[in-house]
């Protein structure tokens, strides 16, 4: 048992996984609790389900335990559920196997256990359903490394991002339980070599959650490396390096929150059998960031169904509205995205465009036809073309980390264009399947966050309380959509909004978003199997998304709407798609 500032492994050591071996993730993420008994935390699952992407990016098979399953008996309701499920994920493994198990939610330690001989004391998580002064509703981390002692995979990584802060409930009572509680030394003594135990703070500390970073400090650092983002040098021999993982994520963690909050965290690294380095894969660069600092995101390839899952009768009912409304959305169709593809994270920016137009003598068509584009009159509550609207002017303030609004499909063509001749690669706006697979993020449901509009603003720019507050003191005739306030009455600057699982930003609201594809209402009637390319003629143009001022069914996954190509708005935007190769 140490503290982990650094680990130095001979490159030679380095185990790579055999071709035929199996890679797998259980992951099990907990955010909501009995207040009575621990306090809701903001990014637990959130760090799980981005954590599983990165590693389905990798080759894992991954199995993702939270309260957004669809799969009732994958909800960690009860400690019961957990060890259940990780029996399931351990049985069957072989030695050639690598399995990864990660715990993101509350921790605890209890004042009165007795510690071990090393003067250690047992580490509990805590599922949904946990209760302080019943240990029996707590998860051991010792039962945890003893089924991973008996799993038969040769190469085993245990993660553990939760506090381990002592706490004194006024009675904690030991019922009779399934569970076998045995002293966290014993099972630490067991552990095989092959085997590491990662755990985000050291005894007695608070692993802490970071509203910046959208996750946890520790699992931000712990993506950094997964992605790619963690430089060269820490990737030895074009390997993802186990124990660089740890000591990349370590080091970070323990050096952000001692800069950014003025407190300790320091990371532990558990190797009971010997310190052995091992390839979680091969390395591939998960994020770029490109010459005019935009960042993009690696989306693989994969399947998903296109279109709504649900029927235009039902969404009718749902936004009372005309099922006409959702006509276009069907048939619901597999596709097939055949090649990876790096897309922005963010949607385009101001200072983004602003380098381009700059660089290149730009001159929008709402600057060059003279009639401007649309704005919005925050004085007035008018949204109206004017020759004064343009990309520099949305009839309210905008910064450069706001999205760009006001430009055209041509214009935004244009953009891509000169980005390619810039860095000798090839950019371009997605396809609409393509924007539709990488906004759903491995999700069926209408949004990221599942069915309710009201979670929008959690996620998304839309038409919300805020926007409704903001008019009602200028024109008591427009109204706003979901009740919730997302906080910004107009656009929103990049990436205020939790990511989708994909690691994207602003896939709902904020604004709409210029596809490349030709667009008809029938399309998906004789729409390709794999990467669909949109109609072969027509004038209009996919847009995807929804905006600032879009009521809640605009701004689900499937919605599909269409503009000309000339046509600019204060609520409509785009982002850019890289090719892989």
């Amino acid at each position: 048992m140490r503290i982990l500032p650094t680990i130095v492994i001979a490159l030679a050591a380095l185990i790579p996984i055999p071709a035929w071996a199996g890679k797998y993730a259980f992951l099990v993420g907990v955010e909501n609790y009995d207040p009575t008994q621990l306090s809701a935390l903001s990014y637990a699952e959130d760090d799980v389900l981005a954590l599983g992407k990165s590693l389905e990016a990798h080759g894992f098979n991954v199995v993702v335990m939270s309260s957004q399953s669809r799969i009732p008996a994958l909800e960690p309701v009860t400690a019961q559920d957990v060890l259940t499920q990780l029996d399931r994920q351990l049985r069957g493994r072989d030695p050639d196997d690598t399995i990864i198990v990660a715990l993101s939610g509350h921790g605890v330690q209890l004042k009165n256990d007795k510690p071990d001989a090393d003067g250690a004391k047992e580490t509990y998580f805590c599922p949904k359903r946990a209760n302080l002064m019943d240990r029996s509703s707590l998860v051991p981390i010792s039962v945890v490394l003893k089924k991973l002692a008996a799993c038969k995979a040769g190469r085993k990584l245990l993660i553990v991002d939760a506090c381990r802060n002592e706490v004194e409930p006024k009675e904690v009572k030991d019922k009779a339980t399934e569970i076998e509680l045995d002293p966290a030394g014993v099972a630490r003594r067991e552990v095989p070599k092959g085997m590491l135990a990662l755990f985000s703070c050291t005894s007695k500390e608070r692993s802490y959650e970071f509203p910046e970073l959208k996750h946890s400090v520790f699992t931000h650092h712990l993506l950094e490396y997964l992605n790619g983002d963690a430089g060269a040098v820490r990737y030895p021999k074009g390997q993802l390096s186990v124990t660089e993982l740890a000591s990349y994520a370590s080091r970070s963690t323990r050096d952000f929150v001692d800069r950014r909050l003025a407190k300790d965290q320091r990371p532990e690294l558990l190797s009971p059998g010997g310190l052995t380095d091992w390839s979680l894969g091969e390395f591939s660069k998960q994020t770029l960031t490109n010459t005019i600092g935009m960042k993009l995101k690696l989306i693989p390839a994969g399947e998903f169904q296109m279109g709504s899952g649900r029927s235009a009768k039902d969404l009718a009912a749902i936004f009372e509205k005309e099922a006409s409304f959702f006509e276009d959305e069907y048939p619901q169709h597999r596709v097939r995205i055949s090649e990876p593809f790096y897309l922005g994270i963010h949607e385009v920016t101001v200072g983004q465009f602003r380098r381009f137009v700059t660089q290149s003598n730009y001159r929008t068509e709402a600057e060059q036809d003279g009639k401007g584009g649309y704005g919005f009159d925050l004085s007035t509550g008018k949204f109206e073309q004017d020759s004064r609207y343009t990309w520099k002017n949305a009839g309210f303030t905008q910064g450069d980390d706001h999205p760009v609004v006001n430009v055209s499909w041509n214009d935004a063509v244009a953009f891509c264009s000169w980005l390619s001749r810039e860095e000798g690669v090839k950019y371009r706006l997605p396809t609409e399947a393509e924007w539709e697979y990488a906004c759903r993020g491995g999700t069926t449901t209408m949004y990221q966050h599942g069915d309710n509009p009201e979670g929008l603003a959690f996620v998304g720019n839309v038409s919300d309380g805020t926007f409704s507050a903001k008019l009602a003191e200028i024109n008591k005739t427009i109204t706003g959509g979901i009740s919730a306030r997302d906080g910004f009455a107009t656009t929103a600057p990049v990436g205020k909004f939790r990511a989708n699982g994909f690691g994207l930003y602003d896939m709902h609201g904020n604004v709409w978003e210029w596809c490349q594809d030709r667009y008809s209402s029938d399309y998906y009637k004789s729409s390709a199997a794999a990467d669909p390319r949109g109609p072969s003629s027509g004038s209009n143009r996919v847009i995807r998304g929804g905006g600032w001022n879009d009521n809640a069914w605009r701004c689900r996954s499937a919605n599909r709407d269409w503009s000309p190509p000339g046509i600019r708005g204060s609520d409509l935007g785009f982002r850019v798609l890289r090719s892989s190769i």
